[in-house]
């Protein structure tokens, strides 16, 4: 297992919306997706359509960036990661665990085609303003 802060795997457990950012020769996009994390494998895992702009662009270059974020009007309760890492394809042999995860959370997933990938996370940076305006916390893979 990884040296992971706690709060930061809490944070990321207890959220499901996903801000991602993908960009291909000069052009940026973001699209917003529901996640689980798998805590042992340290990645995300979400269903995204090969046929979006986001996507094609992860195909393309699967180096991206994301934010999970809380909904917050109040500064001093301001509280969210920002994520850099790389999107792979699932694997046959991780296919049914990522589906089995997902459907987990998102039972009504099962009605629509799921195109399920892994966002495998090395970096995190989370702002916590409850810790002190300004104060965050880090972790890097090795």
């Amino acid at each position: 297992m990884l040296d992971i802060d706690k709060r930061l795997v809490s944070f990321i457990l207890n959220n499901h919306l996903l801000s991602l950012a993908t960009s291909k020769d000069n052009f940026p996009y973001s699209a917003n997706c529901y996640y689980v994390y798998n805590k042992d494998k340290n990645c995300l895992i979400f269903s995204s359509d090969p046929h979006t702009n986001h996507a094609k662009q992860f195909i393309k270059n699967n180096n991206v960036a994301a934010t999970i974020a809380i909904d917050n009007n109040d500064y001093m309760q301001i509280k969210g990661v920002q994520l850099l890492g790389k999107i792979q394809p699932i694997k046959l042999d991780d296919l049914k665990s990522a589906t089995q995860r997902y459907l987990a959370k998102y039972p009504y997933a099962e009605d629509f085609p799921l195109h399920l990938w892994f966002f495998e996370i090395n970096f995190i940076k989370m702002v916590d303003n409850n810790l002190g305006f300004g104060k965050n916390i880090v972790w890097k893979k090795d």
